[in-house]
Parts: structure tokens; C-alpha cells; sequence
């Protein structure tokens, strides 16, 4: 689904579905660009075909919070959202403006496994309250600038 690069360390967001053959290739073409081996780093693996759930983690001092799975979510309290960059992995049916209400992150980054017409929508609503943006789909891995 993606990789977030942090100091030449790679870690992984990947979906448990796929064969290895698959992971290989989305990783390892991204990676060249960046000069980076893709087997270092940690590797978290999530159902891509389930319920949406949100995984919550910290990297490079970054809050990062990650919505994934497939379906209509309700909404997250703010303390569980609350996040520097807020991930979006699969087909989620949600209400944009809340989520980013709830987050209050300053990034925003669709998966590999965002539907065309969702990344759009959250690049749109990014660019409007002035969030910054990444598409995997389009830019590759996202590389973490350091939080201060």
C-alpha cells in the first residue's frame, strides 16, 4: 500500500492479501528512486478487505494516524485521530471535513489502494484548508520531513 522513508529506513504499510511477487514489485521500483533497500525497515500489515478500523503509531516523532479497510466509518473521537499525518488506505466512505476536524493533522497522504476519486477528494480538500499532500499513487513513497 505504501512506504514511509524516514532517514534511508523503510517502513512498511502493506495489505496481508498480497503475494509477495506483488510486494515486491510496488515496493522496489518506488525505492530505486529513492536509493533505498527495500528490505530495511519494519513491515505493518492490515486486512485491506475488512471493516475500516484506524491504526495509530509514531515514527520520526510524527503522530501518525491510519484509516483503512473498506466501508462507511462513523466518527473518531479527536484524542484517537489526533495526528501530524493522517493516512488513508482503501475504499472509505467518510466524511472528509470531519476526519480533518478530528485529526488536526498537517498531512495527508492516500495509499496505493485509495479509488482515483477518493485521492481526489482528499487532495481537494487538503489544497483548500491548506494541508499539505501526498498521492502514493502518483508521487511514490512519502518521505517524513522531521517534526520539531
Amino acid at each position: 500500500l505504501m512506504d514511509l522513508v524516514d532517514k534511508g529506513k523503510v517502513f512498511t504499510i502493506q495489505s496481508d492479501e498480497l503475494d509477495e511477487r506483488s510486494k515486491s514489485f510496488a515496493r522496489d521500483g518506488n525505492l530505486k528512486k529513492l536509493k533505498l533497500n527495500s528490505e530495511s525497515g519494519q513491515v505493518l500489515s492490515i486486512n485491506q478487505g475488512e471493516l475500516p478500523g484506524l491504526t495509530c503509531f509514531s515514527i520520526n516523532n510524527n503522530r501518525v494516524a491510519l484509516i483503512h479497510g473498506t466501508g462507511k466509518i462513523g466518527q473518531f473521537s479527536s484524542k484517537d485521530l489526533s495526528s501530524d499525518i493522517l493516512i488513508i488506505a482503501g475504499s472509505i466512505n467518510c466524511n472528509i471535513d470531519a476526519i480533518i476536524d478530528s485529526s488536526q493533522c498537517k498531512t495527508i497522504v492516500t495509499a496505493s489502494n485509495c479509488p482515483r476519486y477518493l485521492t481526489n477528494k482528499w487532495q481537494q480538500v487538503s489544497e483548500q484548508r491548506g494541508l499539505s499532500y501526498h498521492s502514493v499513487n502518483e508521487s511514490g513513497a512519502y518521505v517524513l520531513k522531521r517534526r520539531k
